[in-house]
């Protein structure tokens, strides 16, 4: 599988992909959240600065994210009825500015195939590797992650790296997981790497929540669930 132009791929490459993407950490995780229950707001700033999306323009990506992914429904459509949304990565355009959304989607009737909406390229995929379960984006929320990035200390004008935002379902087995042992199974998660005054953080976040996750070095494995708070 190919991750050119942005594209972060998927098991059963997905766990190589988080060894791969998280091996300078070489650790366990971590999660942490706001102890006040309270997460800092998300200050506006541009969707994509240099091509790369910012932290503060996260929440911007609320308004057209829909229309975004039905059209890349429709193309999903056109290839089979029958497939269902697996992955979704967001990423700025490559010429033009705004974001966009690169799905892929999951077919048994073809072969059990992966279909990506962005290119057009299918994956069959390996006939050892349990079927992906549907991804879930109802209620997703970019600003809920802003929010949460922020209560992390990270600026607005903080920058992502270019393959921008993934969109998973954690599942607990070896085919489909994806994130940190302490991340729950069953919850949508978005990873992404950001960068800010040289220090690269990769993180997953539960789209549930907002708790952050990490992998960090040398400490032990340790969960503090996100506080109650209104989204």
């Amino acid at each position: 599988m190919q991750q050119g132009d942005g594209w972060r791929p998927f098991p059963l490459v997905v766990t190589v992909l988080t060894a791969i993407a998280l091996v300078e950490s070489m650790g366990t995780a971590t999660a942490t959240a706001t102890a006040s229950g309270q997460r800092p707001a998300a200050t506006a700033a541009p969707t994509c600065g240099d091509g790369r999306l910012t932290v503060g323009g996260l929440p911007e990506v609320d308004a057209t994210f829909a229309a975004e992914l039905a059209g890349a429904q429709a193309i999903a459509d056109a290839w089979d009825e029958e497939s269902y949304l697996v992955a979704l990565d967001v990423t700025c355009r490559f010429l033009d500015p705004g974001f966009t959304v690169r799905a892929t989607y999951f077919s048994k009737a073809r072969e059990r195939s992966l279909f990506r909406t962005a290119d057009g390229e299918v994956i069959a995929l390996d006939p050892n590797v349990q079927d992906p379960r549907p991804l879930d984006v109802e209620g997703l929320s970019f600003d809920r992650l802003a929010r949460a990035l922020r209560s992390e200390g990270i600026e607005p004008d903080a920058m992502l790296t270019p393959s921008g935002v993934a969109v998973r379902l954690n599942v607990d087995n070896d085919d489909w997981r994806f994130g940190p042992d302490d991340l729950p199974p069953d919850h949508v998660v978005f990873h992404l790497t950001v960068e800010q005054n040289n220090e690269m953080r990769d993180l997953f976040v539960d789209a549930e929540d907002g708790t952050v996750y990490r992998y960090v070095r040398g400490t032990a494995p340790t969960s503090t669930p996100a506080p109650t708070r209104t989204p």
